[in-house]
Parts: structure tokens; sequence; C-alpha cells
């Protein structure tokens, strides 16, 4: 485990910078007798890091914070609530869990990563711009509680599944729009009158499987 001197946290128990060049890193839960609640913004900004392991008793990570890593996978915390833009983006993330506990995720916040597949947990009821953009997703599941799903946030991916378990909104056609998917899946959704199920990609076309 990192050395609690190698860390700087805030009276609001946020740890605000890392102070060493340590790449595989474990942040604990108590710093100097503080609980740790939340990672600040850019506090592992470019660090060169390799692993990362978080305390179960961060419910917060501020934007940028793990940005600009080699990270290949990360244990989320079960308590974690937010993940702030750019939290993660430009890694090697190709793994990824995302806890139930989670209700915001912010835009590009997983961006540049190599990420295969993903479930959107009910508690996330919005998918910001360009979340997930520049991945290797083939299959997506996106639970009932997600409403939203803005522009960019599965492009340059290579989505063959896309599961849908409610109703979702598109972003809407304008005089230069900027879909959620590639390769035409928002104006098929939208003309299979938004229903739930599973779309399937065969290279050309998509089909829903009901």
């Amino acid at each position: 485990m990192s050395k609690e001197q190698d860390f700087e946290i805030s009276e609001d128990r946020v740890i605000t910078k890392y102070t060493e060049t340590e790449t595989n890193v474990v942040i604990p839960q108590e710093i100097r007798g503080i609980t740790v609640l939340a990672i600040g913004a850019e506090t592992f900004f470019e660090k060169g890091l390799i692993s990362i392991a978080i305390p179960e008793s961060v419910t917060e990570i501020g934007e940028w914070a793990f940005a600009k890593n080699q990270l290949a996978n990360i244990m989320l915390p079960n308590n974690v609530t937010k993940i702030d833009r750019y939290a993660f983006s430009n890694n090697r993330l190709t793994a990824l869990a995302i806890p139930n506990s989670v209700t915001k995720i912010g835009t590009y916040a997983f961006w540049n990563n190599e990420l295969t597949n993903i479930v959107i947990p009910d508690g996330v009821t919005e998918i910001s711009i360009g979340t997930f953009l520049k991945n290797q997703l083939a299959k997506v599941v996106i639970l009932e509680g997600v409403k939203i799903i803005r522009r960019d946030a599965f492009i340059n991916n290579h989505l063959n599944s896309i599961t849908i378990y409610g109703t979702v909104s598109l972003p809407r056609k304008r005089k230069y729009p900027i879909p959620a998917f590639d390769n035409g899946f928002d104006d098929f959704y939208k003309s299979s009158v938004n229903k739930n199920g599973t779309y399937l990609f065969d290279g050309k076309d998509w089909n829903i499987k009901e």
C-alpha cells in the first residue's frame, strides 16, 4: 500500500494531490485520520499509472482524475455515485464493471480506451456526450434506468450487439446531426419505434431480436 504521506487530502475529505512517482498505487481508505470520500480533479493526471486501487469509501471521482495514464484494469468502489468528465480518458482499459451505485457519468469519462463490452446500470439516467467514444466495444447492454443517450456516446467502436431494456432518447435530427452510435443505429432504432430488445449488426444492416 502507498504511504499516507504520498497524498494530500483536504478537510472535505478529497484527495487533491499525489506527490510520489510510484506507478502501482493503492490509495488508503484513511489518510492522517481523515476518511477518503473523493478523488479530486487531476489528482493522478498523467502520472504514468499502471495500476490503481481505490478504497470503498470513495463516492466521487473528479474530472481528469486518472486521465492520460496506462491503466488496463480498474475496480470501481461499490459506493461511487459520480464519475466526472474525462475521469478515465486516454488509458488502456479493456474491462470495466460500473457499480449499481453510479448515477452520473460525465462527458468523455472513458474516451479513448480499449473496452470491449459494457453494462450501463439502472441508476444512470443519461449517457453523456462522448462517454465511450473511441473504444473497442462490440457489445453494450443499457438497462432500463437510462433515458437519454447524447451524441458521440458510442462513436468509433465496433458494436455488433446493443441491448436496450427501456426506451431511450437519441440525438435529434439537425442540419449536421452527430449520432450517438455508428453504422446508422440511431436511425434504425427510431424507425423501430424505440423498441426494447437486442439489436444485432451483421456488418451491413441492423436487425432486432426482441
